[in-house]
């Protein structure tokens, strides 16, 4: 494995799937804002009282959709 600009890619994604390491640092980026826009929902159902099973459910089932 090698590390590019801090972000460390095995060999075989290139190879194999032609996943830079420019891609796989934008597929990182999208699960990083996904996160950080999420985030203020899921404590907003909180602070409404919805149990945090319900939340999660609710996550699985946004991420089955998508």
């Amino acid at each position: 494995m090698f590390s590019f600009s801090g972000v460390i890619i095995n060999p075989m994604l290139e190879k194999y799937y032609n996943l830079t390491p420019e891609k796989s640092v934008l597929f990182g980026l999208v699960g990083a804002i996904a996160f950080i826009l999420t985030t203020p929902i899921a404590f907003m159902l909180r602070r409404a009282n919805f149990k945090r099973r319900s939340i999660i459910y609710l996550g699985l089932f946004i991420h089955g959709i998508a």
